[in-house]
């Protein structure tokens, strides 16, 4: 039997087949069943383009093989050899349909067999032998498929041992090999690779990365992810290179990476390449990465190009993109809703971003996201923020504003009990400051924690949620939140401003032992500076240790008080103000105030704890934790917080200066 199959497209030429119309819209052609040979009526045909043409009529299964399949298997497969025993068991009559589609698969597989007997220096048909096997092998829908991996196994071993000098062929066998014995491997053809094109080279780079990365060796697969993709643009590990580089803080380098590399071929790439931009790297550089894809062939992804937008501070472009979205049909998640609240915003519509507000809120109910963006929504328009839908979160603010007042009691209420005890069995005590008691300790953590948790839902949220999704936040988003850690320690400074007025003047220097301080203030100052002129000289600073949130947020504070006042007003924020009102709320007001019921020793472990938790940096968590320590022991021995406030201002300064050059060098 000779099945017959009329090629190409009716009055149209094929770009990619030579002769155009005349060539490939005039050809028939006509597969015999006996022979699994095909044949054209009225036109040439090559062995390679033969080939190709079986392997597609033999897997088109209801069409044009179908009457192959029908007469190799007759009367077997006819529809009269087909019981109605199995007719009725659906497992059985799709076994006809496996059974069918193995034997077709078989005959390709012969067809790829005697081709390659023809051609036994045709690496590339061999290889595309093995590549039509594998969906097969790895198929989880046909019942064969441990016979097409047994095949497939044959055939790598084939070709490694045929071609092993074929750069293509190489790239694929090292595609199923993994870990060690793949870094070894890899290794070991690299001097040859030299002689490869940039894409192949890339590839290889990009298989050593994926096996550095299965062995857990970050800052080597990094390193080869970007010596991937500065060869090929399209390279399988082009974000994972962009991604190393910020990670090593050399987020600039990134961007120009990105900048000087050629659009990637594939649309799937781009819109990586985009998301990465917009949420690690500069708005300036995400917008020209769209910019440039726009002229090109456009981003089909509209929410994407309307976020890269408003990072940009481009609202109303952010704006008329995102009207071009049905955004009462479309889907929209958690990002989507912050995207259009953020928008609105932006261009002053506080209707809209109400709106987003209550949708979201109506969709996903009460989560941290949804009280930053309504806490954006109070501070932009009070009276949207009031509305009946949006109670729930007034509501919820204000008891989570309760709860933090409350909180200190946990700690205030035994040690007041134990206060009671060690007085009764007349214990010595030895406060600090004469006028701290327990109830100036509650005060002042109920007033770190309430300004420290709940500002920066009204005016920083936006910074606050990048940081923590792992983003890099704007400058818009940086200034605020500077400007929000001020209003913070200004609000916080006005709440304890009636118990900062208690302590004396001797109790603000300190009345002894002031050499003994200044020896361990100097030894401080002297310890730090050698360990970041160690880092810095052995290269630490571009490991691939990915700042921590507590990291970002200090680096964001900075990075908004100089985009506000330049570099002096990042070390007033950063290195004086911060740590003089940390100093009173924990050496002044919770160290005193627990001394007046607890040992020094207790005491001092207790806010050193606080103090350390606070921080959020379960990295650096003993650092702070001893810190706390030592500066709560220069309060007791020099009977003041000076000692301890120029210990603090000290160690902040030397971390923001580093951190300022660290960013002016890019």
């Amino acid at each position: 039997m000779t099945v017959a199959v009329r090629l190409g497209y009716a009055g149209t030429s094929h770009p990619r087949v030579p002769g155009g119309t005349g060539w490939w819209q005039g050809n028939i052609m006509s597969f015999d069943c006996a022979s699994a040979a095909p044949r054209v009526l009225g036109g040439t045909m090559t062995a390679r383009m033969r080939g190709i043409l079986v392997m597609g009529i033999a897997l088109a299964m209801g069409w044009s093989s179908a009457p192959c399949i029908a007469q190799t298997s007759a009367p077997a497969q006819s529809r009269a050899s087909i019981s109605i025993e199995d007719l009725r068991d659906p497992g059985r009559a799709a076994e006809w349909v496996s059974d069918a589609q193995q034997s077709s698969y078989k005959r390709v597989l012969a067809a790829y067999a005697g081709e390659t007997s023809a051609h036994p220096a045709d690496a590339t048909l061999a290889l595309a032998q093995c590549r039509f096997i594998r969906p097969y092998a790895f198929s989880e829908e046909i019942a064969w498929s441990d016979d097409a991996l047994a095949d497939l196994d044959a055939c790598r071993e084939a070709i490694g041992a045929r071609f092993k000098q074929d750069a293509e062929v190489i790239l694929y066998v090292f595609e199923s090999v993994w870990g060690e014995e793949a870094i070894k491997a890899i290794r070991a053809v690299q001097p040859a690779s030299e002689q490869w094109t940039k894409a192949q080279q890339s590839r290889l780079h990009a298989q050593l990365s994926n096996a550095y990365s299965t062995t857990k060796q970050k800052t080597l697969a990094g390193q080869e992810a970007v010596i991937s993709a500065r060869l090929d643009a399209n390279s399988s590990v082009f974000n994972d290179g962009l991604r190393y580089l910020c990670d090593t803080q050399r987020r600039k380098e990134a961007e120009t990476l990105l900048a000087s590399s050629p659009l990637p071929d594939e649309s799937w790439r781009l819109s990586a390449r985009l998301h990465f931009a917009s949420d690690n790297l500069s708005p300036a550089a995400a917008l020209a990465e769209l910019e440039r894809a726009k002229g090109r062939k456009g981003i089909s992804d509209t929410w994407l190009a309307a976020h890269v937008y408003e990072r940009a501070g481009k609202y109303a472009e952010a704006a008329e993109t995102l009207a071009r979205i049905d955004t009462k049909s479309d889907y929209q998640g958690p990002d989507q809703y912050k995207l259009r609240a953020d928008i609105a915003a932006g261009i002053g519509d506080h209707l809209a971003e109400a709106t987003a507000v209550k949708e979201w809120l109506a969709k996903s109910g009460i989560t941290a996201p949804v009280l930053f963006a309504y806490g954006s929504l109070l501070a932009h328009a009070p009276s949207q923020g009031f509305s009946l839908p949006l109670l729930p979160l007034a509501l919820t603010l204000l008891l989570t504003a309760l709860m933090l007042v409350v909180a200190p009691a946990f700690l205030a209420f035994p040690a007041h009990y134990r206060g009671t005890v060690r007085m009764r069995r007349h214990l010595p005590l030895d406060p600090p400051f004469a006028r701290i008691g327990l109830r100036h300790m509650w005060l002042g953590l109920a007033t770190l924690l309430l300004t420290s948790g709940l500002v920066p839902v009204l005016g920083a949220g936006n910074a606050v949620q990048a940081i923590g999704a792992g983003h890099v936040p704007t400058s818009t988003e940086a200034s605020s939140f500077a400007m929000v850690e001020l209003m913070t320690l200004a609000l916080g400074a006005l709440l304890v401003l009636p118990v900062i007025l208690k302590l004396s003047f001797r109790e603000w220097i300190g009345s002894r032992q002031f050499k003994f301080a200044a020896v361990v203030i100097v030894a401080f100052m002297v310890i730090k500076l050698l360990a970041y002129g160690l880092l810095a000289h052995s290269g630490a600073g571009h490991q691939a240790i990915k700042p921590n949130q507590h990291d970002q947020l200090v680096s964001t504070m900075a990075a908004g008080a100089v985009s506000m006042g330049g570099a002096s007003l990042a070390l007033i924020l950063v290195a004086v103000l911060a740590p003089i009102y940390e100093e009173l709320i924990f050496r002044g007001l919770i160290l005193g105030g627990l001394a007046r019921h607890l040992s020094f020793g207790w005491s001092n472990a207790w806010q050193a704890l606080i103090f350390a938790t606070i921080h959020f940096d379960l990295r650096n968590f003993v650092f702070y934790l001893a810190f706390g320590l030592v500066a709560g022991w220069l309060v007791r021995r020099t009977r003041g917080l000076a000692a301890s406030m120029l210990l603090h201002v000290i160690n902040n300064g030397i971390a923001t200066l580093a951190l300022l050059s660290a960013s002016s060098a890019g």
